[in-house]
């Protein structure tokens, strides 16, 4: 992970929360308003990009949930998602041929360079079928936009909220909570949707923190690589299961079950190494009861503010 992309993604020493939170936002959808205009140049790259924006619009949002009140939160959050899922099935079959090249190119590949080529070439052209309904609906990246130009023009014209360092320990607590939360059920029920759930909250996280990382850069940017280690072992999870259900629904094509029954064990064998290393990882990052993370947490905060300016 390169930190540098964050660059504005982030805190200043002096500033005020408020300032802060309404620059951070604004900064954000100003950079999905950018992407927005690359949709026929590189969809795929603006499509993946523009979700990861969303993600840390919400994060952002989650942060500062209890400055806000849960009807605005609630609100942003829907808004925002709702805004991803519209790029959600572009994006999942990239995924999808990324994951069938990087099979294809695997020592282990279970059936042959040439079925999988086979179906890499289907897929390429579905994806790009996809990709131009995509692009062609000028409709729907005019609504992006007007999304983007409507929320930029509230937070705008919105006032200052009061908030202090306390608002962010508690949303960062109520995270980390919740990411621990969905840890103990992993480790009870290891299924697909759980460890999905699992990293949701890994992404939540890792987020806020790259918001925090000027804090203590030397101990919060450690935390911050590891989360994003583990959200990309919990992504490649999620993305082979994906890609397994397309197989066993039999909307991959038109293959023999034997081959198709060789590459959902190859599947399922890749799952099962790369979710040991997952549990491993995720036990090791929160190893914290959530008071102790937060009373640290919020150590940072007065060292970094200075407790008589909150």
């Amino acid at each position: 992970m390169n930190l540098s992309t964050y660059s504005g993604f982030r805190i200043y020493k002096g500033e005020i929360l408020p300032v802060t939170l309404k620059r951070v936002l604004l900064e954000q959808l100003n950079l999905m308003l950018i992407l927005s205009e690359s949709f026929s140049d590189n969809p795929d790259y603006a499509t993946h990009e523009i979700r990861k924006t969303t993600k840390r619009i919400r994060a952002v949002y989650r942060l500062f949930r209890n400055a806000l009140g849960d009807e605005t939160y609630i609100c942003e959050k829907e808004l925002f998602g709702s805004l991803s899922n519209l790029l959600a099935e572009q994006r999942v079959s990239a995924v999808h041929l990324e994951i069938l090249e990087g099979i294809a190119r695997d020592e282990k590949n279970p059936v042959g360079e040439k079925l999988m080529n086979e179906m890499i070439s289907a897929h390429q052209q579905s994806h790009l079928q996809l990709t131009k309904q995509l692009t062609d609906n000028h409709e729907m990246v005019l609504s992006i936009k007007q999304i983007i130009n409507r929320e930029s023009e509230k937070l705008g014209r919105a006032p200052m909220i009061v908030c202090h360092y306390h608002d962010i320990v508690e949303g960062l607590k109520g995270t980390y909570s919740s990411g621990k939360k969905c840890l103990d059920v992993v480790t009870v029920q290891p299924g697909t949707e759980n460890y999905h759930n699992l990293r949701k909250k890994v992404k939540l996280i890792w987020n806020q923190l790259i918001l925090l990382r000027p804090l203590w850069p030397a101990i919060i940017t450690p935390m911050i690589r590891q989360m994003d280690l583990l959200a990309e072992k919990l992504g490649t999870d999620h993305d082979l299961a994906e890609l397994e259900n397309l197989f066993v629904s039999g909307k991959a094509g038109n293959y023999s079950e034997a081959s198709l029954l060789k590459l959902t064990a190859y599947i399922t064998k890749r799952r099962k190494s790369g979710q040991k290393a997952i549990l491993n990882s995720a036990l090791k990052l929160y190893a914290e009861k959530p008071a102790a993370f937060a009373d640290r947490m919020e150590s940072y905060c007065r060292l970094f503010w200075g407790e008589e300016n909150y």
